[in-house]
C-alpha cells in the first residue's frame, strides 16, 4: 500500500466516533480558500471545522485528523438516512476555488488515497464516495461541477455511469414526482417524499445533476428532469445494487 501523505499537521477540531465505529463513506469536498488558509481555518479552535486530509493542487496531501477520530466536515447532512455523517466518514478537501478545472496532479493523489482508504476500510461502499452536495443538498455544492466523478470510475472508485444524450425535460405530475423522489432517496439523497417539486426535490435533482450530469447542470438552480438523468439513476441504481456492496479495489 502506498502511503502519499507527505504530513501530518494536527486539528484541534475533532472528536472520538462513537462505538462501534464502523466508517462507511468518504466525503469529498472544495476549500475555496488557499491550502494555507485551509491549514490555518483548520488549526483554529474556534472555527470548529476540519477534514482528515487536504490535498494541494500540485497533489501533495496533508493529514490533520486521524481517521480513528472524528473530524467536523459534512456539518447538517444526510445519506441512506444516516443524519451523522461525521461519526461514519472520510472528510477530503481539495484546494479549489469553487469555479474551476481540478489539477491532474490532485485527482491522481486523490485516487490513491482512495484506494488506500479503501484497502483500510472495507465497509466504504462505492455508492458512499460522495461529494459534500450530495449529503448536504440545497445548501453545499461542493465540490463543483468540475469534479471529474468519471476520472474515479474509470480508476474503480465510486459509480459514475456512461450514458450521453436524451435531454428532453420529463414532465413531473404528482405520480412522476413520487416516482423519483423515491427513487433518489433510495440511492442515498436525503429527499423527502411529498409528491410535489417543492425546494428539497428541487435541490436533490440540483445535487444529481451536478454529480452525474454536470455537463446538463445549470449553477442557477433551475435544473429540468431529463430522459438522460433518468436513464443514469436507473443506471446508477442497477449499478449500486451490484458494484455498490463492498468494494474490492485495492
Amino acid at each position: 500500500m502506498k502511503n502519499i501523505t507527505k504530513d501530518f499537521i494536527l486539528s484541534p477540531n475533532f472528536n472520538a466516533r462513537p462505538k462501534p465505529a464502523i466508517i462507511t463513506t468518504i466525503v469529498i469536498h472544495h476549500t475555496v480558500i488557499s491550502y494555507a488558509k485551509t491549514i490555518e481555518l483548520f488549526q483554529q479552535t474556534a472555527s470548529k471545522v476540519s477534514a482528515h486530509y487536504v490535498i494541494n493542487l500540485d497533489g501533495e496531501t496533508v493529514q490533520m485528523v486521524n481517521t480513528n477520530h472524528r473530524a467536523w466536515h459534512a456539518g447538517k447532512s444526510s445519506w441512506r438516512g444516516n443524519t451523522d455523517i461525521n461519526s461514519q466518514s472520510i472528510g477530503i478537501e481539495l484546494v479549489n476555488t469553487g469555479v474551476e478545472p481540478f489539477t491532474n496532479p490532485q485527482i491522481d493523489s486523490l485516487i490513491e488515497l482512495c484506494k488506500n482508504l479503501i484497502a483500510i476500510y472495507p465497509t466504504i461502499e462505492h455508492r458512499n464516495i460522495v461529494g459534500h452536495a450530495d449529503v448536504a443538498i440545497g445548501r453545499k455544492i461542493d465540490p463543483n461541477k468540475h469534479f471529474p466523478w468519471n476520472k474515479l470510475w474509470d480508476a474503480e472508485i465510486g459509480i459514475y455511469p456512461q450514458i450521453n444524450g436524451f435531454h428532453h425535460p420529463i414532465p413531473l405530475n404528482s405520480r412522476e414526482l413520487l416516482h423519483l423522489q423515491k427513487r433518489l432517496r433510495s440511492y442515498g439523497y436525503g429527499t423527502e417524499i411529498t409528491g410535489v417539486l417543492d425546494k428539497q426535490t428541487q435541490s436533490s435533482i440540483n445535487a444529481f445533476k451536478q454529480h452525474f450530469c454536470s455537463h446538463n447542470f445549470q449553477e442557477n438552480g433551475k435544473n429540468h428532469w431529463t430522459e438522460e438523468d433518468d436513464k443514469r439513476l436507473e443506471e446508477i441504481l442497477d449499478l449500486a445494487a451490484c458494484r455498490g456492496a463492498v468494494t474490492t479495489t485495492t
